[in-house]
């Protein structure tokens, strides 16, 4: 395949500047007669091996000779000093390869352009790691488990600026309810997604149990603060691994009760919960977030302000208006389309 799509290559070129003749070829691969054998069947040219197998070396003094005056153009350098060793010519097998370059190669390529050119001009959306702008995460708790990775790869591809993981392990600090995410998935998500900004909420009963083997791979961690022992602590250990902290609130925890923590400047952003945690699917309830939000704002307004739990488009706007710089989505994206949901939240920020 790589020796068809150097045929491919030197094709275009022989169309677009006209004429033909042999390939040459300097660098490691040199060194190796069945690659040398290969490309010369497949392109059907002799190949000429130069002398001197320092491809990107010979190349700089080509260009260097070439600006300096010594040679009259790149041309003139190459046939100076690109000096032939041998040459190998096409073999019995040129004439099959001929024919599986015409009849199978060509053809997949042309089916398979749209689809890699319309990939190509939608690049995902850099994963922000201060920015106070507004941002929505997708919640993974509410994707098809059965196909994570590409309901998460679906998300940034939709729109998605971050993807919020829920670990949670069935305890009072979730609320009782057992996520199937955990250390292994964020690894694994962050293998098929290394680019991607990966919000990882611990809600277990022992926070410090789960965070060591997330740091590896997560962009930000959050902290269920009411299970906490040692919130500063623990925050402290998040951030002296380059991962941003942040801090979830119940809601029935006021803002006060994260003060010293807000105030110490060891969080970077405090996620209010409106809704019981654990379960996705639930009603927003205004009267326990909007108060936070415009809280933190006027207290706090270097702090991310994330809000998480029935956002959907007419609640996002409430949240918003009351603070909010992150909405945390998980069912009314995935329920309804990830790329119509981002957009009809990021009206939310523009409003």
């Amino acid at each position: 395949a790589t020796a068809l799509g150097t045929r491919a290559c030197v094709d275009a070129l022989t169309n677009a500047a006209g004429g033909g003749g042999n390939l040459r070829v300097a660098g490691g691969a040199t060194r190796s007669k069945l690659w040398l054998q290969m490309h010369a069947d497949a392109c059907g040219r002799a190949v000429v091996v130069g002398e001197s197998a320092e491809a990107p070396l010979l190349g700089c003094a080509v260009l260097a000779s070439a600006l300096a005056g010594v040679h009259g153009s790149v041309a003139a350098a190459t046939d100076a000093m690109v000096r032939p060793a041998f040459t190998v010519e096409p073999g019995p097998d040129a004439a099959a390869l001929d024919e599986v370059y015409r009849r199978v190669y060509r053809h997949g390529a042309k089916t398979l352009a749209p689809l890699s050119h319309r990939t190509a001009a939608r690049p995902r959306p850099a994963a922000p790691q201060k920015s106070t702008a507004g941002l929505v995460a997708a919640s993974l708790l509410a994707a098809d488990a059965a196909a994570l990775g590409d309901a998460a790869e679906a998300a940034l591809d939709g729109g998605s600026d971050w993807l919020h993981v829920d670990v949670f392990d069935g305890s009072a600090a979730s609320n009782g309810a057992l996520s199937s995410m955990g250390p292994q998935t964020v690894a694994a998500l962050r293998a098929r997604l290394p680019t991607a900004y990966l919000d990882v909420h611990v809600g277990c009963q022992n926070p410090d149990a789960v965070v060591d083997a997330l740091l590896e791979h997560s962009s930000g961690i959050t902290i269920q603060f009411e299970s906490c022992v040692d919130a500063a602590a623990t925050a402290r250990r998040i951030r002296a691994a380059g991962v941003d902290v942040g801090v979830c609130i119940a809601p029935e925890t006021p803002v006060a009760a994260v003060e010293d923590l807000l105030s110490a400047g060891l969080v970077d952003t405090v996620d209010v919960l409106a809704v019981a945690p654990g379960r996705g699917g639930q009603a927003f309830d205004a009267a326990a977030a909007v108060p936070k939000l415009k809280e933190l704002r006027k207290r706090f307004p270097a702090v991310r302000r994330q809000v998480d739990g029935g956002i959907d488009e007419k609640t996002a706007k409430l949240a918003v208006a009351a603070g909010a710089d992150v909405l945390v989505a998980g069912s009314f994206l995935f329920a309804n389309g990830v790329e119509e949901g981002v957009d009809a939240l990021r009206g939310a920020f523009e409003a």
